[in-house]
């Protein structure tokens, strides 16, 4: 799809872990603003087994009777996202938006996780964010990262220096990524963010990040080695 093409209507949101579908209220607003007819996915990842999450996610989509849709998801919404791609491979999806999904697996999930408490609090998701997704398909998947480490993360783990308070910046790259991105916000702030949600717009619309805010790639010189490191591995 190019810019002078018409956007992706239907387009599903998932919160990420320890939240819920109100945490998405003011992303919708600002997708539905844009033109999205937007549907707000939320389960129990705690308590309901990712299998459970997937095949929700799965009836989900059949309710679009075939019709063109997106996703974008948060943290572990992006991961259970990925995982249900996988599995179904909807020849209705176009786009998926990730904001800061460790998809190569979370140290402060390992970390929280290593302890009764934490391992419980985590629950089924333990398993996928410790350990992250592989793609093995051609997706058009693009992933908004944080750089603001304000978060209960780097307080139980060791982050990388960039990172944004949950999620380190190495952990949400990933060499199948059509587009990467990294912004001034926190885990949760990408979610609030008026400069993410344009972005979003314009990787649903256009398959790309916005162009005129390509200072946020290459902002510092940590951040271009991630990135040629990730793109050299065979």
């Amino acid at each position: 799809m190019n810019k002078t093409e018409s956007p992706v209507q239907r387009l599903v949101l998932m919160p990420g872990l320890w939240t819920c579908g109100y945490f998405m209220m003011p992303l919708a607003y600002a997708m539905r603003k844009a033109g999205f007819d937007v549907s707000i996915f939320s389960c129990p990842y705690v308590r309901g087994s990712v299998e459970s999450t997937t095949d929700a996610l799965h009836r989900l989509i059949d309710t679009f009777e075939g019709q063109p849709f997106s996703i974008v998801a948060h943290s572990l919404g992006g991961l259970l996202a990925l995982r249900a791609l996988e599995q179904y491979q909807p020849a209705n999806f176009k786009r998926l938006v990730l904001l800061g999904s460790p998809i190569a697996g979370s140290e402060a999930a390992r970390t929280f996780g290593s302890f009764g408490l934490g391992r419980m609090m985590l629950g089924h998701s333990f398993e996928i964010l410790s350990r992250g997704v592989n793609v093995t398909r051609d997706f058009d998947i693009g992933q908004i990262a944080g750089s603001k480490p304000s978060g209960l993360g780097h307080r139980v783990a060791k982050l990388d220096e960039l990172n944004d308070g949950g999620v380190s910046v190495s952990e949400t790259l990933a060499p199948w990524l059509r587009d990467h991105l990294v912004v001034d916000e926190s885990h949760a702030g990408l979610l609030f963010s008026g400069e993410v949600a344009e972005h979003i717009v314009s990787y649903l619309q256009s398959g790309r990040f916005n162009s005129e805010n390509k200072n946020h790639r290459c902002r510092s010189e940590l951040y271009s080695r991630l990135i040629a490191s990730i793109c050299t591995r065979p």
